[in-house]
């Protein structure tokens, strides 16, 4: 019985692909297993045939090495036939002429699917992208290149202005468990960078694709909004500055400093043995900034100072700090500045509940409003207790405005303050002054109308109104926002939300 061949794999019936991730030794031997299932597989003249098949469109597959043992030798035929696009498809092909209508060959056509995918795009849809595609810059084709695959073009052997070469490349990646395709993603990156006109033709493009594939213009949205995310934040440097308290001396502080763009990995700029005073520690900081300033000249880079700091810190005039040698000016008007807490991060009991809200924050950024928002009177026990069991909740509210100055202490205690951290609540902002509560109300309700990932970018714009105004200078003097990034937690604290061992309990 032959199976005819397919002239379609012609043209690479004799490449060997030298640059495909490696088929797992594991998946090997479940795809040897499921094959070997079928009936008479484990039969030698059934393999022969397998192989002289193969051989008609895959030459280089004739010389494989053979064995008696139908394990090993299904295994070299499989391990073999991978390192040609198709063959496995093929391999596919051949059983289920062979065995059609056996129900064990679905899981064999998953399998085969996931690690040899088949051509993802037909031939009219891989030209219209390509023309779709014609004019994009090769700077921006390299990006998105990097965004969807994870890395370069140098690093793939291409050439960023060889759409056509991107394009293949990406299209042949495997697909991943619930999401599209990796090219959705590089075509996404690009329209999200381009002029409406051509954001539209590759989104119409990506909704056509999807719909025949089996994906429905939902898990386009999905992708969209993942990308309007990662986009927004692609050019934001951010230096976290953390004052660990010393546990000798109240008033000193150990001061760690790193460097993080996007959600890559973070780099250590600065880290001393030696504690300082919080005065110190922050024009150590600034001096820092003022560095990471220097490194992007020329480019038009976003920079964001984060803070973490422990509660004894949280109610100090930080933001108000002046620094420049110029023209001193309060630190939280050089740059958007926010605090971070330093008991959340060492506490991993509280990351369930604050990963809860943050994934909430992100998925109804741009709709959730002032729903999003939980205002409190007060400190008083009754009030924070309630503010906690609401942020516990699955949905709003998952911000808190506090109407009155959080007290100044040394330590958590009762106040919204501490109900918003156990209750996961990324984001918190009050006045140090009550004065100035009702207007800066009036600010973050209407922030949130537009962007509630933003509000830190509001919070800088108040304090710099506080420069130009004396009217408006309370609020922007006295406002504090403690932004907790979920997603950008620092290595030294990520070990720690790992599940442990209970310690031992003493009886009492």
């Amino acid at each position: 019985m032959s199976i005819p061949s397919d002239p379609s794999r012609g043209a690479v019936a004799s490449k060997v692909t030298l640059d495909r991730p490696p088929f797992q030794r594991r998946t090997r031997q479940t795809l040897c297993d499921r094959l070997l299932a079928l009936p008479q597989m484990p039969a030698q003249e059934h393999r022969e045939h397998l192989v002289r098949e193969l051989g008609a469109d895959f030459p280089g597959l004739r010389t494989v090495s053979r064995h008696d043992d139908p394990s090993v030798d299904l295994m070299e035929i499989i391990s073999a036939a991978y390192e040609y696009p198709g063959a496995l498809q093929a391999v596919y092909d051949i059983v289920s002429f062979l065995f059609r209508g056996d129900p064990r060959l679905k899981p064999i056509k998953g399998l085969v699917d996931l690690v040899d995918p088949e051509d993802l795009l037909k031939g009219d849809e891989r030209q219209n992208l390509q023309r779709l595609l014609l004019s994009v810059d090769p700077a921006d084709a390299a990006a998105a290149f990097y965004y969807g695959r994870g890395e370069t073009v140098q690093e793939a052997g291409l050439d960023s202005a060889d759409i056509g070469a991107l394009i293949a490349r990406l299209e042949s990646y495997p697909g991943r468990s619930g999401r599209l395709p990796v090219l959705f993603e590089f075509v996404d990156h690009i329209a999200h960078r381009s002029p409406q006109f051509t954001r539209s033709g590759l989104h119409r493009w990506m909704d056509s694709v999807s719909r025949r594939i089996g994906e429905d213009h939902s898990a386009v949205d999905k992708l969209c909004r993942a990308t309007d995310n990662r986009v927004a934040s692609s050019g934001r440097f951010y230096l976290v500055a953390e004052l660990r308290p010393d546990q000798l001396r109240a008033d000193q502080f150990y001061l760690a400093a790193w460097r993080q763009h996007e959600g890559e990995a973070e780099e250590t700029l600065y880290q001393s043995d030696d504690p300082v005073g919080w005065n110190e520690a922050i024009t150590i900081t600034h001096d820092l900034m003022h560095q990471l300033a220097e490194s992007l000249r020329g480019t038009e880079e976003e920079r964001v100072l984060e803070l973490i700091v422990p509660r004894a810190l949280v109610t100090s005039s930080l933001d108000q700090r002046e620094v420049g040698k110029i023209m001193p000016a309060a630190i939280g008007t050089h740059y958007p500045l926010v605090l971070r807490s330093f008991d959340r991060l060492e506490d991993p009991s509280l990351y369930g509940a604050w990963g809860r809200n943050w994934r909430w924050i992100k998925q109804h950024d741009a709709t959730a409003g002032v729903e999003a928002i939980r205002e409190i009177e007060s400190h008083e026990r009754d009030m924070v207790q309630a503010l906690r069991g609401e942020l516990m909740r699955d949905g709003p509210p998952a911000i808190v405005l506090m109407l009155t100055a959080l007290p100044i202490s040394e330590s958590l205690g009762v106040d919204a303050y501490t109900a918003g951290l156990h209750g996961g609540a990324p984001i918190m902002l009050w006045s140090r002054d009550d004065a100035a509560a009702l207007e800066l109300v009036k600010a973050i309700r209407a922030a949130c109308g537009e962007s509630l990932l933003t509000l830190w970018k509001h919070v800088f714009h108040l304090r710099l109104g506080a420069l130009a105004s004396k009217d408006a200078g309370m609020v922007g003097r006295h406002t504090v926002i403690v932004f907790d990034d979920y997603d950008r937690i620092p290595e030294r604290y990520r070990g720690r939300a790992r599940l442990r061992s209970p310690h031992p309990v003493e009886a009492r």
